[in-house]
């Protein structure tokens, strides 16, 4: 299991399915469009167009649930993506609360800055606290320091939700998840973190 993220959700009884990231460069990625950030960190596989290696979850990112590891499934939906050819979908198969895909950013620079983390997602028939987002930072010691939640429910296409937050002075890692807590499908394309003030 990750360290901060075991750490941050111990008490849960957390399922890490699996960990593939590292520290993430800070060149704009490919398509970046114009907006009020000063600029963009790169993320691992933002858009999910990388090839699943592993079929649990997609590459670069960290497919995390409650307890079970059956309890949900995490899939590559090429049938309808918000762009490129493929989005990452999230549907519970049991009885556990909430499931989530993360992609962790080390990146010490960010800290005590403003950032905003924007998903294009999609729910279908999602009921419960949500589907949406959620970004959890962590200290040096795994500690949660900062956490941020934006969810929506029912069935909706493609929209943009963003979080924006503070990141504390001391942070370790931001981590920044498609996240669905209780029944129905969550999809998520089209990650970016932006650097605000």
């Amino acid at each position: 299991m990750r360290g901060a993220i075991s750490r941050g959700f111990a008490a849960c009884g957390v399922v890490v399915l699996t960990a593939c990231a590292g520290v993430v460069p800070e060149t704009a990625g490919p398509g970046a469009q114009a907006s009020d950030a000063l600029r963009e960190v790169a993320l691992a596989n933002p858009g999910f167009e990388d090839a699943w290696i592993r079929p649990d979850c997609a590459p670069h990112w960290d497919c995390i649930m409650h307890s079970d590891p059956h309890s949900f499934r995490y899939f590559n939906d090429e049938a309808a993506p918000a762009s490129g050819k493929a989005s990452l979908c999230i549907e519970p198969k049991g009885h556990e609360p909430w499931g989530m895909a993360s992609n962790v950013v080390v990146d010490s620079t960010l800290a005590g800055h403003r950032l905003r983390f924007t998903l294009r997602v999609r729910v279908t028939d999602v009921a419960g606290a949500g589907g949406g987002l959620l970004v959890t930072v962590h200290d040096g010691f795994g500690r949660m320091v900062a956490r941020e939640l934006r969810l929506v429910t029912g069935t909706s296409s493609w929209q943009p939700l963003s979080i924006e937050f503070d990141v504390p002075k001391d942070m370790h890692d931001v981590d920044l998840s498609l996240y669905l807590q209780g029944a129905g499908r969550v999809c998520g394309d089209d990650a970016k973190l932006e650097v605000l003030r």
